[in-house]
């Protein structure tokens, strides 16, 4: 039997029977040169396969084995049978190529990334039964112990007396004298055991455990007992089944067809579970592009309320309204010429007189004694049409912008202060009538609000406004 620190020398041999004279024909295919068996690992090892000849009758063939030998001892580690066993590449086409599909591959791949943290999740309950079963065949299990693992466990164990030996038959005594009760077998077999479970069981993939050469290094029973029970996640369990029948000793028919059976089962669980997994990518992928677009659609939404916002919304008025204003228009227009006949003869009747002029004094008193929130018409425009004023024609109040005319002339001043104005207040005092007919004709012409005031005082006007219209 090998033993983890056992220096060896290994050689992969190619190997087949020749079809024609049934003579064994075996052929260096990878010398790995010296090392201590524990520093094997074949997980990366990819072999080119080439043809083999026999020798006695010329005849060029395929391998169908890598036997894996050590040179020192003329020992055969393992066998793998090419294609099945190991993962090779060569000259003949698929059937050398990779074992897994590539379903397989993307399973093995996520089955890896589980392996550590599936034994971790399960540790306690492994070991439980894992000392259980030991416990039940302790002497004839523990036959199978290497020196160097005993050695290395007593002295981790810290027993005082121990000293380290090189004979197994006395390291077995020590083992027997120390481990005595149920509780300290269970402790020294967890720390012997320590160095299988981890370095190699819970390290390699199971599509890569070397189960013959195991069993000839750590012993057929704790071999057997790993390779049925040892914690995988699901997406791995394909290659356990393939190693089952390699721990079981001349299994009957019986056995062989039920092991075969599970292998074929576990390869369709296998596809339904990637089956599955990729349908639950598909569906995560979906909805992550469902989310990026409602996040777009509802982006557009708010944009476009925003538009909605900063458009002026049209009114549209009925057949009756529209009449309505078509007269009231036309009886402005009757009045406004009226009102300018008037005017012509008492011109030539009176002297003109200017228009009275607004009290700064007043504006300034009345101002004082005002406290109005006006927050309500911050950004709008205030058109103020009459009386004549010293102070500048444009003021911002609270965030409100007030444009002024006096209203003496129908000018273009005069016009350009109806169209910027939101809203348009006539001091009826200190206004011509000519004015005000002019201002609200064009006022129901472009559907604005306007507001007859009697104050002079800014402010008072502005609450007037409120009051007055639809924004109060």
């Amino acid at each position: 039997m090998f033993h983890p620190n056992q220096q060896v020398h290994l050689t992969y041999f190619y190997y087949n029977r020749c079809p024609d004279c049934n003579s064994t024909v075996m052929k260096v295919a990878h010398d790995l040169g010296e090392m201590k068996l524990k520093e094997f690992n074949s997980s990366n090892l990819k072999l080119a396969i080439r043809q083999i000849f026999c020798s006695k009758c010329g005849e060029d063939m395929y391998p169908e084995e890598l036997i894996l030998k050590d040179q020192l001892s003329n020992q055969n580690i393992n066998r793998r049978i090419i294609g099945k066993d190991i993962d090779v590449m060569g000259d003949a086409g698929d059937i050398y190529g990779s074992v897994l599909s590539e379903e397989e591959a993307e399973l093995h791949e996520i089955g890896i990334s589980k392996q550590r943290p599936t034994l971790n999740e399960h540790e306690d309950q492994f070991w439980e039964a894992y000392t259980t079963f030991a416990l039940e065949i302790w002497d004839r299990i523990c036959r199978e112990l290497t020196v160097k693992e005993i050695n290395d466990a007593l002295i981790r164990l810290n027993h005082q007396h121990f000293h380290p030996k090189e004979n197994l038959s006395e390291l077995r005594r020590d083992v027997k004298r120390y481990c005595t009760s149920v509780k300290e077998k269970k402790i020294f077999w967890r720390e012997v055991n320590t160095e299988l479970v981890i370095d190699i069981y819970a390290s390699v993939s199971p599509k890569d455990w070397e189960v013959e050469k195991d069993i000839k290094m750590f012993g057929l029973e704790r071999t057997k007992y790993l390779i049925l029970h040892f914690p995988l996640p699901q997406e791995l369990e394909m290659f356990r089944v393939k190693h089952i029948m390699k721990v079981i000793k001349k299994p009957q028919r019986e056995t062989k067809m039920i092991v075969e059976r599970l292998t074929r089962l576990e390869s369709q669980h296998m596809n339904l579970l990637h089956r599955y997994q990729s349908s639950v990518r598909q569906l995560q992928k979906e909805r992550a592009e469902k989310y990026q677009l409602e996040e777009k659609v509802a982006a557009l939404y708010e944009k476009q309320r925003e538009l909605e916002l900063q458009v002026p919304k049209t009114i549209e008025r009925d057949p009756d309204t529209n009449r309505k204003i078509q007269d009231y228009k036309g009886l402005i227009s009757e009045l406004k010429e009226i009102n300018k006949q008037l005017l012509e003869q008492v011109k030539q009747t009176t002297p003109e007189q200017p228009l009275e002029e607004t009290s700064e004094k007043d504006v300034v008193d009345e101002d004082r004694d005002m406290n109005i929130d006006l927050s309500r018409l911050s950004g709008k425009t205030i058109g103020i049409i009459g009386g004549y004023r010293r102070k500048e024609m444009e003021e911002n109040i609270n965030g409100c912008q007030i444009i002024k005319h006096s209203g003496e002339k129908l000018d273009v001043a005069f016009h350009d202060t109806l169209k910027k104005c939101d809203v348009i207040a006539i001091i009826t005092n200190y206004i011509s009538h000519a004015a005000m007919w002019e201002a609200k004709e064009w006022a129901i012409d472009v559907g604005k609000p306007i507001v007859f005031v009697s104050s002079i005082n800014n402010k008072q006007i502005l609450s007037e406004v409120l009051m007055k219209t639809k924004l109060a």
